[in-house]
């Protein structure tokens, strides 16, 4: 090899003719925007509307113990009941990352979908 394969000259040329490849499989700004918006309006209704399953189920059964459609102190396994009550908060964390997690999984497969129709390599 001679001192002219190593310039760094010839070096800088190699490097754009690389990156200029590769470079057009890069996504356009636009392309990203419509995928990210698409994603954040899924995201606000998948959780709305989780919402709206989750915490009216949890208030109705609530209102099934207060009335007594749901025996509670009068019932044969109180004391089973009142020595699980520690089940209770498993229940409140497991609203609150079900709501998470499936607004998360809607959201990452919608904006997958989007950005695969919206890429300029995959039209």
């Amino acid at each position: 090899p001679s001192c002219e394969d190593h310039l760094p000259e010839k070096a800088i040329k190699t490097a754009k003719l690389t990156f200029g490849a590769i470079a057009q499989y890069l996504p356009k700004p636009l392309s990203i925007r419509i995928t990210i918006g698409f994603g954040v309006v899924t995201a606000f209704f998948t959780a709305l509307f989780t919402s709206f399953v989750v915490i009216p189920s949890a208030i109705h059964t609530i209102m099934k113990f207060r009335t007594g459609v749901i025996p509670s102190l009068r019932d044969k396994y109180f004391l089973r009941y009142r020595s699980s009550l520690n089940n209770m908060a498993f229940m409140i964390g497991a609203m609150l990352w079900g709501i998470l997690s499936s607004t998360v999984m809607v959201t990452f497969l919608v904006c997958l979908i989007v950005f695969a129709i919206a890429w300029h390599v995959t039209r």
